[in-house]
Formats: structure tokens, C-alpha cells, sequence
């Protein structure tokens, strides 16, 4: 179902208030006794607050009705409303809330490089964390994972996390945060799956990123080395 627009006649106060991600709003009605008991409702769409926060990727709305004491539905797409946002208090309340953390989306993702021009899809699958660090909230990992208990290891069709979030982590340019992956054991020789069947030397140099091909071969990547793709 498309979200419907903000603006429109039929959409409640409260489901107004998530889509813009009024907090403040929400814990202001939501300390009335019968508006917070008929929180979880949907509108004239059939679509509760917490749909609106999904769809307009409002965290705040989240943790408003989380902190008012409304339930969540199991929605596995909070996380990812707050893993965008580096939330990890809401990442937390989510958690305690039933949420599964290691809920594993597939996703469609646009590839290209500078000697390749050609722009291709490919599927992948993203997870909380991943999903957090492609955001650039690479602190969250060791919270995560120690607090949490995020299994770094986990197998996501083939990929180690731990070195998908190493990849992820070098398309960005956080080299600093890399290292310490490449230190607790990611594989700065191994090739993905899914996420590009080249090594991360070949992609990066491939990007024309000077700086991270220099990064890898000071760690002792492999120049030799050749992925799935030959490559």
C-alpha cells in the first residue's frame, strides 16, 4: 500500500503527528487515556501510527509511542527506522519489545564502478546492523553485539556479517572504524556472495579509492588474490 500523503483529510491527529515525526505531539496526546488506548488503531486506511513512522522514517515518533507505553506491533521495519537513524536507545526498547535484531531483509541494491560504467542490481541481504553501519553509524557495533548480543558471525546467504560490514565500511570511507573489524577477524581477501563477487582490493580500486587500496595493502590484502568473479 502507497503512504498516503501527510496532508490528507482522513488522517488522524496522531497518525499526522508520527508522519512528521512530532514526538512532542505524540507524548501530549498520548498522555490522554483514551487516545492512548486507541493508538494502535488505523485510520480511514487502516494504517496505526506506527505505520506512518515507518513509511516517513520518523524515529522519534517511534520511541515517543514506545516511551508513552503504546505496543508496538511486530513489525520488523522499526529496526530499520532506527538503525537508519543510529538509535541505539531505540534500537534497545525495540529489542526488549520483541523485536528480532537479526531479522534479515533482502534488498535490491544499484552497482556500478568507475572502469564499468554499466549500473547493475543486485540482491543482498541487510540485517539491523548493516543496515546501521551503511548509514554511517559504525559505532553501533560494538554496543550491538556485546549488549545486544548481534551475532557478527551470522551467515547472511553465504556472506559473514562481520565482513559484509567491512565492505560496507570501506564504501564509505571509514577506514579508522575498518580496522577494527579486520582485527576481531574480518576477511580482507574473501569476496561476497552478493554484494559484489569481486575482492575488496578490486572493488575499491575499481572505485578509484586510492586511499583504501593503500589501507588494505598496508593490512596485508592479498594483490593477488582473486574473487568469484575472477576478479
Amino acid at each position: 500500500m502507497p503512504a498516503p500523503r501527510p496532508n490528507e483529510e482522513f488522517i488522524s491527529p496522531l497518525c499526522l503527528a508520527a508522519s512528521l515525526g512530532r514526538g512532542d505531539m505524540l507524548r501530549v496526546m498520548l498522555a490522554d487515556p483514551q487516545v492512548h488506548d486507541h493508538a494502535g488503531h488505523g485510520d480511514n486506511w487502516e494504517s496505526s501510527p506506527w505505520d506512518y513512522a515507518v513509511w516517513f522514517d520518523q524515529a522519534d515518533a517511534i520511541h515517543a509511542m514506545l516511551e508513552a507505553g503504546v505496543k508496538p506491533p511486530t513489525d520488523p521495519d522499526l529496526l530499520l527506522v532506527a538503525a537508519r537513524a543510529g538509535n541505539l536507545a531505540l534500537l534497545e526498547r525495540l529489542h526488549r519489545a520483541g523485536l528480532d535484531l537479526d531479522h534479515v531483509w533482502t534488498m535490491s541494491r544499484t552497482t556500478e564502478s568507475r572502469k564499468r560504467p554499466i549500473v547493475g542490481r543486485r540482491e543482498i541481504n541487510m540485517t539491523t546492523l548493516t543496515t546501521a553501519v551503511a548509514h554511517g553509524h559504525h559505532t553501533l557495533i560494538d554496543p550491538m553485539a556485546n549488549r545486544l548480543g548481534v551475532d557478527l558471525d551470522a551467515d547472511l546467504a553465504g556472506d559473514v556479517q562481520r565482513d559484509l560490514l567491512l565492505r560496507l565500511m570501506l564504501e564509505r570511507g571509514d577506514l579508522v572504524a575498518a580496522i577494527d573489524l579486520v582485527a576481531q577477524g574480518a576477511d580482507i581477501n574473501g569476496a561476497s556472495h552478493a554484494y559484489s563477487p569481486a575482492t575488496l582490493l578490486s572493488l575499491v580500486a575499481e572505485r578509484g579509492e586510492l586511499e583504501a587500496v593503500e589501507f588494505l595493502l598496508r593490512l596485508g590484502a592479498d594483490p593477488k588474490a582473486e574473487g568469484r568473479d575472477g576478479r
